[in-house]
């Protein structure tokens, strides 16, 4: 799988349980609102939250969220 394009700034509504922006609900990808079907995989890198998500469409996401700006972002993944 590749990467398709870079890291953009994504409106992510994410769940928050028992801490802030637990996992992602939904998002805006592309002028499209997405709902997450399914989180494949969850990481994490310095400074950053991973996921890897199938949304509408079963088309295959990664978003992060980056703890230190307070901030998520995305990239469309195949």
């Amino acid at each position: 799988m590749k990467d398709r394009g870079r890291w953009v700034h994504t409106d992510v509504h994410a769940y928050s349980g028992y801490r802030a922006n637990e996992r992602p609900r939904t998002f805006r990808f592309g002028g499209r609102d997405l709902r997450v079907k399914e989180v494949l995989k969850r990481w994490y890198e310095e400074g950053y939250e991973c996921f890897e998500v199938t949304a509408d469409g079963n088309d295959v996401y990664r978003l992060r969220y980056d703890q230190t700006e307070d901030r998520w972002e995305g990239i469309f993944h195949e």
